[in-house]
């Protein structure tokens, strides 16, 4: 009965120390996949962020070929759409008159979001437009017509609707609004 107890103990012995081995080796398996799966992702987060760099650089250098916009010839480039007058410039159209506490507040963070940006130092920024002070109705319906919608203020940068506040506020924290503004 001794002799059986201590084969049945190193039966059990035996069982445990080749599961514990099988766990370590699926361990040791995960732990391997996982390390692949990391190195698979970093390196296609690498290319893809050499992707984006080398899309930005031929883009950087395709600005650059260019002179800088208040330099250029109004017709540089093809427009569609009504001529604002504002082709190699700048322009936010805004409301003096509205009784609106959204489209004040809106008009006062695009004022802030230009000079945290330093736009409003470019020399093709045009000064703040107001669109209901010494502006006639057909002017301003144009530009209502161009931006497709009546509220301000209004961004056009190179004679194109940009955005009202919200989505420029939008596109300054994606990044793009400083890609738009190298136009």
């Amino acid at each position: 009965a001794a002799e059986k107890a201590a084969a049945d103990k190193a039966a059990a012995e035996k069982a445990a120390a080749d599961k514990a081995a099988a766990d370590k080796a699926a361990a040791d398996k995960a732990a391997a996949d996982k390390a692949a799966a990391d190195a698979a992702a970093k390196k296609a987060a690498d290319e893809e962020a050499a992707a984006a760099a080398a899309a930005a650089a031929t883009a950087a250098a395709a600005a650059s070929s260019l002179p800088p916009p208040e330099k250029r010839a109004a017709d540089w480039r093809v427009y569609t759409g009504p001529d604002l007058g504002g082709r190699c410039k700048i322009r936010v159209y805004f409301s003096t008159t509205t009784s609106s506490q959204k489209i004040r507040g809106d008009t006062e963070k695009m004022k802030m979001l230009m000079e945290r940006h330093n736009y409003h130092k470019r020399p093709d920024f045009e000064q703040f437009i107001p669109i209901d002070i010494d502006m006639d109705k057909p002017t301003r319906d144009k530009i209502f017509e161009k931006a497709g919608q009546r509220m301000t203020p209004m961004l056009f940068v190179d004679d194109e609707f940009v955005g009202v506040y919200d989505a420029v506020a939008e596109l300054d924290e994606n990044g793009e609004l400083d890609r738009i503004m190298q136009y």
